[in-house]
């Protein structure tokens, strides 16, 4: 259930008292799977009176199960630049993982990043007066760029949302409109679960003919649904997945659900 983001991760640590990351999480999983399936072997053993015979089968099968790299999962242009700032796959949680994964599909490339650091959360990661931000990198478009939290280390906005909801940012900077992805990274210590940095990247996406409709709705996650939503809402439009199809991509990963559906209306309509 874990793994499958039925129940919170800041549960799990309470459950099996190691910190909730992927990595830990399919460590657990698979030390309960083979626990389970050498407690159902016993049985077996007496009934049919041949204990040898499944006790070196089972050992047979744990010899040729390899130790499970998580690294080796994932891989891709954005982990990559996980990788080139130093940061590592378990500090991100398993649905970030996964929603990482599904944008990977709709990302043609990473044109700069900016990393920061977060500082003075309390025990439950909850941003107090205390924290802070501070730019820690700055590399591709960004590194002769002044970023606002070069000389105002208050957190807010955007960041302080990502922050305090701890989910995998797509949209566009307000400012500059530029499209960004923020991913909300765990600290690297194994007794806290607290976000200790966000890396914000600078993302170009590809072109529309070059993404599947599947694609695209996993790399929507739960705005396809907002989006499907408000247009049955409206009484006016039968919907269907490749009303997707008449917004730029840009649009899609940029707007909200409500500018969204508001724009597949309007060309629905011109149609």
């Amino acid at each position: 259930k874990y793994l499958s983001g039925r129940l919170p991760v800041a549960d799990f640590e309470i459950d099996f008292a190691r910190k909730g990351t992927p990595a830990n999480m399919l460590d657990e999983f698979f030390k309960n799977l083979s626990e389970a399936i050498n407690t159902m072997a016993r049985p077996v053993d007496a009934i049919k009176h041949q204990a040898k015979t499944v006790t070196v089968g089972t050992s047979r099968i744990a010899d040729k199960v390899e130790p499970f790299d998580f690294t080796e999962k994932f891989e891709g242009l954005i982990f990559d630049e996980l990788t080139a700032n130093s940061l590592s796959i378990s500090q991100i949680t398993n649905k970030n993982v996964l929603v990482i994964k599904n944008l990977q599909e709709v990302v043609a490339g990473i044109k700069g990043a900016l990393l920061y650091k977060i500082s003075g959360l309390n025990l439950l990661g909850e941003p107090t007066n205390e924290t802070r931000v501070d730019v820690v990198s700055k590399t591709g478009i960004t590194a002769s760029e002044v970023s606002r939290v070069e000389t105002e280390h208050q957190l807010k906005g955007t960041k302080n949302i990502i922050v305090r909801e701890g989910n995998v940012y797509i949209g566009k900077g307000r400012k500059d409109g530029r499209s960004i992805l923020v991913i909300p990274v765990l600290s690297a210590s194994p007794n806290s679960s607290v976000i200790e940095y966000l890396l914000s990247l600078h993302v170009e996406f590809k072109d529309a003919s070059q993404i599947s409709l599947l694609n695209k709705i996993k790399a929507l996650g739960g705005k396809y649904t907002r989006i499907k939503d408000i247009i049955l809402e409206t009484d006016v439009i039968k919907w269907d997945d490749t009303l997707l199809d008449l917004v730029e991509i840009e649009t899609l990963f940029g707007d909200s659900g409500e500018k969204i559906a508001e724009a597949i209306i309007k060309r629905k309509n011109l149609l």
